[in-house]
């Protein structure tokens, strides 16, 4: 069910409160993925919505990434992290071969 302000127990992930609104379906599950990999659990609304009719992205408000409340502030570092390349490769790493 969603309240006022997010969603309540969806998933069993407790109350859901809304991380980031972004255009791009691609940008909200690189997104995801990194929260994911941060053991933060993570939902992505309205990501196929929008990939299947870009048209409907700003009636949308975009993709909806949301994640539960009492991560919030750990979501937002890791967000800011991504968004200053802390976790970009290094251009010149040799490729993992070991696995």
């Amino acid at each position: 069910m969603m309240g006022a302000e997010g969603f309540e127990d969806l998933a069993g992930m407790g109350r859901l409160v809304l991380l980031a609104r972004v255009l791009e379906p691609v940008q909200a599950h690189i997104l995801q993925g990194r929260l994911q990999a941060e053991g933060i659990p993570v939902f992505v609304a309205d990501g196929q919505l929008v990939q299947t009719n870009p048209l409907w992205t700003f009636a949308l408000g975009g993709v909806r990434v949301l994640v539960p409340e009492h991560l919030l502030e750990r979501a937002r570092a890791v967000m800011a992290a991504l968004e200053e390349g802390r976790y970009a490769l290094d251009e010149d790493a040799a490729p993992d071969t070991t696995g």
